[in-house]
């Protein structure tokens, strides 16, 4: 009782208290210097000490409200309707106080949303601009009422003008049958100077006796309109003005801290092979242990084997998996994390972190390979009833994570290379890091730890699920079904796929394509929230493939993030990966957004790494799924061309793509032949089954499509990508065919 209080009084939604405190104080800092530039730049009588104060508490309190809505669109609609209640009756005296109101309230949106940044910047241009121009020198306004017979109303307004010109200003003038009353504005200033500046007979008198002169002069009063600033401000207005600086300094290196310094959540994309500990000429220990300058992740389940292996029957078709002995899919163990980046690693050193973990085998066809992927979920105890959220290897804090074992892929690299590039391209994708692995004991090689796809801050950002709510976020999966747990479309083209059968047993089908629903979390997924998602997908399926589109009327760009479908294309299109709309294909959508395709996910069966060979001398993509229709209209096709082209400039060009892999393999270093001496057995294909190597086509051996070493593997690789690059750059046009009207104007469909 007294835990589960204690967390709920320490619960803070989405973000850590180190975040929420950082906020705060980037706000508060930000507020002091609101409140400095309003003290500076009003000098005068206007100047208001208690409305300066709610300026900077104002600050604070957006920050605070930003923070409790963060991305819940409900929320802060319902924000917006409270506060639309409140009427506030305070006059505003001068309209650069609506600019100070404006100006606290996007610095505190920007604190509360985490884009310091822009509150940094911001806020010292319009401390400047304020300071230079907008200053309201100390010179107090006086009311002069003058109350006389109304016959002497020419001379009392010939006598001001006589001492004033124009500088006295007439607020008020109340008039009656016989008396009259002016009510003046003059700046004390010039009201002490009057007799001195008066012209003629009245130079050197003073106004008051010049009126009383006229006779009939019912009264004549001055009222002194002094706010809350004092004398003392000339004395000291240097010295704010120098703190109102010295804050602007603060604030912006404030920000830039701020903006750098939450490392257990980093937004910035990170490439470990350019940042990370390089191999070193020897090891830094006796030899007779291992010792790598790559992260090494220790796992220990006290000898169990983990589940998920696959089940198949006497015809070797799959029946099912394999499971604990309490039945479950996962099994306990714990973790231990060496990653400190100032030295080699062995696994007998202090970790640098610990962790309770649940374990079991991941993948499709993968599961048949020898080298294992895990899925690592950490938690808080060996029951695995909490999850617990830590930043593994320099990545965001997180309890899920995928442990990914290069087997058919002999180069080692390509999920961690494409992951990286297709994120710096499409905006996010899975964070990768090589590491080495122990398990129980025995060292089994290379692997790569990966982000899995799932909502969360630094993953896949999207509006919170609200419980009750079938109209919602969403992060739907294309792949092989699992339990028949898939929604169903209306059309079914997203289904027209190969199937996948046993090379053995044509007839016999493993796995069809389906669409599964990863977010919101199976405990959410009501029948209400599967339709609405169900519908919101087929909705523009039919609208994709339907005669309106073949015709330029359905606007997919209402529906689509199309600048990711785009991308999308490219880069799979490049890479030649079969499994584009059939297997590990992701889309999501926020409740208020576009939606979009990725984030992209294994890049396995790409760059002729598929289990049979491919040509790189054709387009394989143009007809798969919705690609079939987009390519019908000729804007599309026009993006894909331009983006190419772009694309191939930068981070497609053959001098950044063969360096980035020369890059990668001498970051490797000696993790490659350590690598090799426990896995170096498959590239003998005498002793493989057919799951766990590439088939030849009519024609070719297992040695024409079986690398016999790493050296080789990669040379194919890179040979490969190569000349597709050099295919597309002289074909890739031939896309404007699939738009021609040639091509659509028979396609009509009802």
């Amino acid at each position: 009782m007294r835990k589960a209080l204690l967390e709920f009084l320490q619960s803070t939604g989405q973000l850590d208290l180190q975040t929420i405190i950082l906020r705060m104080a980037v706000a508060t800092l930000a507020g002091f210097l609101i409140y400095l530039s309003y003290m500076i730049s009003h000098e005068g009588s206007i100047y208001s000490r208690k409305f300066n104060v709610s300026l900077m508490a104002l600050t604070v309190i957006t920050t605070a409200v930003m923070i409790v809505i963060g991305n819940n669109i409900a929320l802060s609609l319902g924000m917006v309707g409270a506060l639309s209640i409140v009427r506030f009756r305070t006059a505003i005296k001068d309209s650069r106080d609506t600019v100070y109101i404006f100006w606290t309230i996007v610095t505190g949106i920007c604190c509360g949303s985490g884009d310091f940044l822009i509150a940094g910047i911001g806020g010292a241009f319009t401390f400047l601009i304020l300071l230079i121009f907008g200053r309201i020198k100390n010179d107090n306004r006086v009311l002069f009422i003058i109350r006389t017979a109304r016959v002497n109303e020419p001379r009392i307004e010939a006598l001001m003008f006589q001492y004033f010109a124009r500088k006295a200003n007439l607020r008020v003038k109340n008039t009656t049958e016989n008396s009259v009353e002016f009510i003046y504005e003059i700046s004390k200033r010039i009201l002490d100077k009057a007799g001195n500046t008066a012209k003629g007979n009245m130079k050197g008198k003073s106004i008051t006796d010049a009126i009383y002169e006229i006779g009939n002069i019912e009264y004549c009063n001055m009222v002194m309109q002094n706010d809350e600033i004092s004398s003392w401000w000339e004395a000291r207005k240097m010295k704010y003005r120098i703190a109102g600086i010295a804050a602007m300094v603060l604030v912006l290196l404030a920000v830039f801290l701020a903006d750098n310094v939450d490392t257990e959540n980093p937004e910035k994309r990170v490439h470990q092979h350019l940042t990370a500990r390089q191999p070193d000429a020897g090891c830094d220990c006796d030899g007779t242990t291992l010792c790598t300058h790559l992260p090494l992740l220790v796992i220990d389940t006290g000898g169990v084997e983990i589940p998920g292996n696959p089940i198949t029957d006497e015809h070797h078709q799959e029946i099912g998996f394999t499971t604990a002995a309490d039945g479950s899919t996962m099994i306990s163990g714990k973790l231990s994390v060496m990653s400190d980046e100032k030295q080699n690693h062995h696994p007998t050193d202090a970790p640098d972190m610990e962790s309770n973990i649940m374990i079991r085998v991941r993948g499709n066809s993968s599961r048949y390979f020898n080298k294992k992927s895990y899925r690592v979920k950490l938690v808080e105890d060996a029951e695995g009833l909490v999850n617990r959220d830590l930043p593994l290897l320099g990545m965001s804090k997180e309890s899920d994570w995928a442990l990914h074992g290069p087997f058919l892929d002999k180069t080692l690299i390509r999920n961690y290379m494409w992951m990286n590039i297709s994120a710096e391209i499409m905006g996010y994708a899975p964070e990768v890091r090589f590491c080495e692995v122990i398990l129980n004991g025995e060292y089994r090689g290379v692997y790569l730890l990966i982000e899995t796809i799932k909502e969360g801050d630094y993953r896949v950002n999207l509006s919170d699920y609200e419980e009750g709510n079938d109209q919602t976020s969403y992060i739907v999966r294309m792949d092989a079904l699992e339990d028949g747990n898939a929604i169903n479309n209306y059309t079914q083209y997203t289904y027209e796929m190969e199937f996948s059968t046993m090379e053995d047993d044509p007839e016999h089908v493993v796995s069809s394509t389906g669409i599964q629903v990863l977010y919101p979390q199976e405990e959410y997924q009501s029948e209400g929230v599967l339709n609405y998602i169900q519908r919101d997908i087929s909705r523009i399926e039919r609208g994709l493939f339907s005669s309106d589109m073949v015709s330029g009327q359905y606007d997919y760009e209402k529906e689509l993030d199309v600048d990711s479908f785009v991308d999308y294309y490219v880069l799979q299109e490049f890479l030649l990966n079969n499994d584009v709309f059939s297997r590990s294909t992701y889309f999501y959508r926020d409740v208020r957004g576009h939606l979009t395709v990725g984030p992209v996910w294994d890049y396995n069966n790409m760059l002729d790494n598929y289990i049979r060979p491919f040509s790189y001398d054709r387009l394989y993509l143009q007809n798969r799924g919705w690609y079939g229709a987009l390519m019908k209209d000729k804007d599309f096709v026009e993006r894909v061309l331009d983006r190419y082209a772009e694309l191939r400039q930068t981070y497609l060009s053959d001098e950044y793509l063969t360096n980035y892999i020369e890059e990668i393999l001498a970051y490797l270093g000696p993790a490659i032949a350590r690598n090799d001496e426990v896995w170096g057995f498959s590239y003998d294909t005498t002793d493989l089954t057919t799951m766990q190597r590439r088939r030849p086509a009519a024609g070719q051996t297992l040695e024409d499509v079986n690398p016999s070493s790493h050296a080789e593997a990669v040379e194919w690789m890179v040979d490969f990508m190569l000349k597709r690059a050099e295919w597309l750059d002289e074909n890739i046009e031939s896309l404007r065919q699939y738009c021609h009207q040639s091509k659509t104007a028979t396609q009509w469909v009802e």
